[in-house]
């Protein structure tokens, strides 16, 4: 036997009512109160996209730390961009405005994709910081040539991180896309790396070899700044 109970959905205009079977027959028991919880949200907020509440909500937590990177990633090539000096100065200062608005792309792709699983992305400087797994110390800006390490060291952290972020998102949480996507960034970031090692042109001298003036005050890097993505 099947039996029915009426449930009130809620509309625009009034109250309805639709029945829930209950029983074991071949429609039966096919709503459980998870699903009812769902059907009474507003269907934007949830996504139907063959992704499980459970996969969605890991994928987004993995989401939201590679956005606190690439936030804390930015915030270091505007840092960057405002204080290099020496005599490569105008080449960096371009070179790290490219890096800051190629980064800030990313940082807003990051955040759509979070929206697009029907998450929320993390949002303010306080939680930046405490998801982000990159590091920014204070204290006086270093030299052009420490930048351009600094940035290396930082993109080739991103780039090992997120080789471990694609495939818990690919088979922990199912979600292939947000795999691929990840892959995507991982490109950029290796790309950037390339570019990066290719600008730190100092090199350990033979002994007794004369060391560059340039390279005495901090200045390793050629002035070759080409665009990194």
């Amino acid at each position: 036997m099947k039996s029915e109970r009426n449930v009130a959905v809620l509309t625009h205009d009034r109250p309805k009512v639709r029945p829930v079977v209950e029983g074991n027959g071949k429609h039966g028991n096919l709503h459980t109160p998870e699903q009812d919880h769902a059907a009474a949200l507003p269907r934007e907020t949830r996504p139907e996209v063959g992704l499980s509440g459970e996969h969605r909500h890991g994928a987004i937590r993995i989401l939201n730390a590679v956005l606190a990177d690439s936030y804390v990633l930015h915030t270091k090539c505007r840092n960057y961009h405002w204080n290099v000096s020496g005599p490569s100065f105008l080449q960096l200062h371009k070179f790290f405005q490219e890096q800051y608005e190629e980064v800030g792309s990313a940082v807003d792709e990051i955040a759509e994709r979070v929206r697009m699983l029907g998450g929320h992305p993390i949002a303010t400087l306080a939680e930046f910081l405490n998801e982000a797994r990159l590091t920014e110390p204070a204290g006086e800006p270093p030299s052009s040539c420490a930048m351009l390490a600094n940035l290396l060291a930082d993109n080739e952290a991103v780039a090992r991180q997120l080789r471990k972020d694609i495939p818990q998102c690919l088979d922990d949480n199912k979600d292939a896309g947000t795999a691929d996507f990840l892959t995507g960034l991982l490109q950029k970031h290796e790309k950037t790396a390339w570019i990066l090692r290719s600008l730190l042109t100092h090199q350990a001298k033979p002994e007794g070899a004369t060391q560059p003036q340039s390279a005495k005050d901090g200045h390793c890097c050629t002035t070759d700044a080409k665009r990194p993505l």
